[in-house]
């Protein structure tokens, strides 16, 4: 029985519930988890206060117990007071309802009879209007057939009018063309309709008198009338039906002469000072794209507009046939075109006269902006002329090249007053530290670029550009071509170096000036052109994040521009350019690097050339002199390779080799060697001293000798050197480079003569003199003893007799070497 009555108790309460959430639009949730049933839970709906006893009993003591009591107690209460609260509101809310039924009930009750009593009213509403518009009905087919009459009348007293109103308007001061031609206009074909009638015939007549005396008045062809008056006589005489073929032909033909005189008068406006150059071109633009562009809408309305909805303020049209539009079409066009090619003549001799008048390029420059700037205003204020015409397109490439040639200019001007303030006079301004003088040019570079060239490039980019209105396009041209230009810079830097390498002869002395050349391309491969690009770089294209979020609201707000862009063949974002200028960055220092090379090699080249040049001019019939001294040749082959070896040593001073070749007296291996005559300071020198003084004998290799020819192939292929390849930066190495071409062009020389026994001994004295001088100025002393031995085997294989000596020189050298006059390499 307790458990029936413990289920029935807790369907009453679900269903009580589910009362409460229904009336109160309370939804259950349906991805609600369902709980599990828990008969110990007191907040579960399976919940047995029998099975929740004996769970406390066991669990909770004497304490746990009473506190849980209060607890439930306190529980129960709040309980209590939150139903007590919600059946009040029920309550209160059922009374509110049961007020509102009763107030719909009594209002209900009387809208039945409203509603008959408002449709008997409808119904007699209804009768009445049908009665009235019955007996009216014969009165008012009288009135339309009064009112017809009365438009009839009113017709043809303004017919009977036209004569006398013709001739007011044409007797009017100024007289009135337009009005009158409109009165005719609407009356001609009512008097063609009804001429045959005696009176219309009359007033026809005299119609027709008063608009020939109009039409002769009605001039087109005055080249002195302004372009307005002429075109309101254009319409005016379409509107009194004249043929369209020759209107057009007229008003073309006015026009051009008319627009050409305006530009043959500029022209001979001359004008002495920018004020005055500024005026003239304001007034030729205000004047010549002000009527041009009268004549563009005109004569577009009249003769070319097919649309004849779209001509909202026009009165008069010509009707043509496609031919006759096509023909007119091409007539507009061809006298467009070329009174536009005129006044781009016109804009382009008074920028070349701004560069005449004025003395510094920042007048010029700021002439130039003004003259553009005057153009670009006014023809942004006339749309005909942008919507039909290239005029703005042309004016644009017009400054797009202006710029260009403003860019290009402030580049050459860095140019040329670097070659001609650093590198025009070198030879005649030696100084012993040339390190100083390629610094200078260094930074005359850097300094020309921050203080000079970045501030120019900022204010056309920045401000010129913006106050010019050009396109997105064109700007993105500018910053190509400013790449472009910086680019070429470089380039003409280095195609100038490489002109005056390519210009050297090796009959006469190579200028250090190419030295200076590969020195200065080594400090602006190392780091000048890359930090030059960085300030380029981050002045040219930085921008404010203010100004990219208001551009990028701007863009935003103009889809049609944005469209527009987009379609454009160069549109792009400019600052992408940024990426094509660091491709220019590492392609310019990477050309930098290869001039460099190229003019080292081209200086060790010609250099040594002229060392041949000098040893060919000198060299003697016969070699042997009687005493043991070097030929006569060597000496001024030396005491020129002395002063390549000065040169070298004072430009060259990076990448220096660690050998020691300074160009002190106390330091100088010559000097060195004179002071303390040991054979020790020299292998060569060693060599000698300690050899013996037996005599070896050599034959004369076109007789057979299978030992000789052994010892030649295997030092063929075993000491296979190369004696020149690419020159490096380094003194050592730009002076071995030399003498090796020296040495390997005197083997080629002497293979030309032929020699005594003598010749070969003088020879063997030579190269050991010139091993002596020369070992510590090669990187590789066995290129230098294989050369030296080639020349002694090309003397030794051109000598005619046998047993040939290989001779044992001793002191010899020390003394030779002793009572030279060279003191540096």
């Amino acid at each position: 029985m307790e458990n029936d009555k413990r289920i029935m108790n807790r369907t009453n309460k679900e269903k009580a519930r589910g009362l409460l959430k229904s009336y109160y639009g309370i939804k259950e949730k349906s991805n609600v988890k369902k709980i599990p049933r828990n008969p110990s839970d007191i907040n579960s709906i399976a919940f047995d206060s029998n099975e929740y006893i004996k769970k406390v009993k066991k669990e909770y003591n004497m304490k746990s117990l009473l506190r849980e009591n209060n607890k439930l107690s306190a529980e129960m209460k709040l309980l209590d007071s939150e139903m007590k609260g919600l059946i009040y509101d029920n309550y209160r809310k059922f009374i509110n309802a049961n007020d509102s039924i009763q107030n719909m009930r009594k209002e209900i009750e009387n809208i039945d009879t409203e509603m008959s009593n408002l449709f008997d009213k409808v119904k007699n509403i209804t009768k009445t209007s049908s009665e009235i518009n019955n007996s009216l009905e014969t009165s008012r087919e009288k009135i339309h057939k009064l009112n017809s009459v009365n438009l009839l009348l009113k017709k043809l007293q303004f017919i009977l009018e036209l004569p006398a109103r013709l001739n007011y308007c044409l007797n009017q001061n100024p007289p009135q063309y337009s009005q009158a031609v409109f009165y005719y206009s609407k009356t001609e074909k009512l008097l063609k309709k009804y001429k045959d009638i005696s009176g219309f015939n009359k007033i026809d007549e005299e119609c027709q008198e008063i608009i020939q005396k109009i039409s002769k008045k009605l001039k087109i062809n005055n080249t002195k009338m302004p372009m307005k008056e002429s075109s309101m006589n254009v319409g005016l005489l379409i509107g009194l039906n004249f043929p369209p073929t020759q209107l057009y032909k007229e008003y073309s033909s006015y026009a051009s002469i008319h627009l050409k005189n305006i530009l043959i008068a500029s022209r001979e406006e001359t004008s002495e000072s920018n004020e005055e150059q500024l005026q003239n071109m304001d007034k030729l633009n205000d004047s010549f794209l002000s009527e041009l562009n009268l004549f563009i809408v005109s004569y577009s309305n009249y003769f070319l507009e097919q649309d004849k909805d779209a001509l909202t303020n026009v009165l008069y049209y010509a009707n043509l046939n496609d031919d006759e539009r096509m023909d007119a079409t091409h007539k507009f066009k061809e006298i467009i075109n070329e009174l536009c090619n005129d006044y781009l003549k016109i804009l382009s001799e008074e920028l070349k006269t701004s560069q005449k008048n004025n003395n510094t390029k920042e007048e010029v420059y700021a002439q130039s902006h003004v003259l553009i700037k005057s153009s670009h205003s006014q023809i942004n204020k006339l749309e005909a002329l942008q919507k039909l015409t290239s005029l703005k397109e042309k004016v644009l490439n017009i400054t797009v090249d202006w710029i260009i040639d403003v860019v290009e200019d402030l580049f050459q001007c860095c140019e040329d007053k670097l070659f001609d303030t650093y590198y025009k006079e070198i030879d005649n301004s030696l100084t012993d530290n040339f390190e100083i003088h390629i610094n200078k040019s260094e930074k005359y570079i850097i300094n020309e670029f921050t203080n000079t060239i970045i501030p120019k490039l900022n204010k056309i980019t920045k401000e010129n550009i913006k106050e010019l209105d050009l396109l997105s396009d064109n700007e993105v041209l500018i910053y190509t071509n400013i790449n472009k230009c910086l680019k070429n810079f470089w380039i003409n830097m280095f195609n100038k170096m490489t002109k005056y390498s390519s210009s050297l002869s090796y009959r006469t002395k190579v200028s250090p000036k190419l030295l200076l050349y590969v020195q200065f391309c080594d400090c602006l491969s190392i780091g000048t052109i890359d930090s030059l690009y960085n300030i380029y770089i981050k002045e040219i294209y930085k921008m404010d994040k203010e100004k990219e979020e208001e551009e990028e609201e701007e863009e935003e707000n103009k889809e049609k521009m944005m469209e527009k862009e987009s379609a454009s063949p160069t549109s792009g974002d400019i600052f992408n350019k940024e990426k094509e200028a660091l491709d220019d960055l590492s392609s310019c220092i990477s050309e930098c690097q290869k001039l460099r090379k190229t003019l080292l090699n081209r200086y060790a080249q010609v250099a040594g050339n002229h060392l041949i040049y000098i040893a060919k001019k000198e060299f003697p019939e016969k070699l042997y002199t009687e005493n043991d001294k070097i030929s006569d040749f060597w000496i001024p082959v030396l005491q020129q390779l002395e002063k390549y070896c000065i040169d070298i040593t004072k430009v060259i001073y990076t990448n220096i080799s660690k050998h020691t070749d300074s160009i002190s007296a106390e330091s100088s291996p010559i000097r060195s060697r004179l002071a303390t005559p040991t054979p020790f300071n020299n292998p060569y020198l060693l060599q000698n001293s300690q050899a013996s003084s037996s005599n070896f004998s050599f034959n004369n290799p076109y007789i057979s000798n299978d030992q000789n020819l052994m010892t030649n192939i295997d030092r063929l292929f075993t000491e296979r050197i190369e004696y020149y390849n690419n020159v490096n930066l380094s003194r050592i190495n730009i002076k071995s480079n030399i003498i090796n071409i020296l040495l390997k062009g005197i083997i080629e020389y002497v293979r030309l003569f032929s020699f005594t026994k003598e010749d070969y001994y003088q020879i063997q004295l030579d190269t050991e003199v010139i091993k002596a001088l020369l070992w510590e100025f090669v990187e590789d002393t066995k290129i230098l003893d294989n050369i030296l031995e080639d020349l002694k085997a090309s003397v030794r294989v051109r000598c005619s007799e046998e047993n040939l000596m290989k001779e044992d020189f001793g002191n010899k050298i020390q003394i030779i070497i002793a009572s030279l006059e060279i003191k540096n390499f």
